[in-house]
């Protein structure tokens, strides 16, 4: 079942939260309250019974995204946990303990399957994944513009302009999922496919890697983005080659 309305008022507003606190956060870290606000405020204030916009339908895809975030976070929780008894060169990817890798790792991966959950459940598959991809192209614009803004105000010497390059590729993406759904699902799980990849690699090197180069945040920065992509994007390219409905 899909739902072919707008959004609500509610829900319109918590997405620009997101947008402002996921940009924001380049600049200044807490600003990623803003986001768990925009993601997490209404459906809390539905359940409460503060706000009182919603119906069965809505209140379901709340229901469902909130278990579906739950599951994929003790999975995470859990191969961190085996990850840290591999040994002591290999930090925590999504713990609160490491020195690169606090609680906002978990915090804003949850967020975002929330989010991708709730809006292909709303609007259904093809719809939402399509929605969901041109958010994401529009949040990479964003932050591309937010590290700009950034390294001009510290005098940087050298700004990365490599966010502006990815954005026309998600576009093509999310148009490609728009007219060939089970085509465009095939290529987020092969380019997921690579990211795991990838991701073993870089750990089946980890100990040749100079202390210096494996004590980086960027490199484990990295490694928990290529997380990230692989928890919120597989289960949205799975389910454009599993749903009957996108052609």
């Amino acid at each position: 079942m899909t739902n072919s309305m707008k959004l609500l008022t509610a829900d319109r507003i918590g997405l620009g939260l997101v947008a402002l606190g996921t940009v924001g956060a380049v600049v200044n870290l807490p600003m990623l309250a803003l986001a768990s606000l925009g993601v997490l405020g209404p459906p809390v204030l539905r359940e409460l019974g503060w706000l009182k916009d919603d119906d069965d339908f809505t209140r379901q895809a709340a229901h469902k995204a909130g278990f579906q975030t739950m599951v994929l976070l003790m999975a995470l929780l859990v191969a961190d946990r085996l990850l840290m008894r591999l040994g002591d060169s290999l930090p925590p990817a999504f713990g609160g303990d490491g020195l690169y890798y606090p609680l906002e790792n978990t915090i804003s991966t949850g967020l975002a399957v929330f989010a991708v959950s709730y809006v292909m459940q709303y609007w259904g598959v093809r719809v939402g994944a399509v929605r969901v991809i041109v958010g994401v192209g529009v949040l990479t614009a964003l932050t591309g513009v937010s590290n700009i803004l950034l390294g001009l105000r510290f005098g940087m010497n050298r700004i990365d302009f490599g966010a502006f390059l990815i954005v026309p590729v998600i576009l093509l993406l999310a148009l490609l999922v728009h007219r060939r759904p089970r085509l465009g699902g095939g290529l987020i799980l092969a380019l997921v496919g690579l990211a795991v990849y990838g991701l073993g690699r870089m750990l089946a090197g980890l100990d040749s890697m100079p202390d210096h180069v494996r004590q980086q945040g960027m490199f484990w920065g990295l490694m928990t983005a290529v997380i990230s992509l692989v928890v919120i994007f597989g289960p949205v390219g799975l389910a454009l080659l599993r749903d009957r409905d996108v052609e």
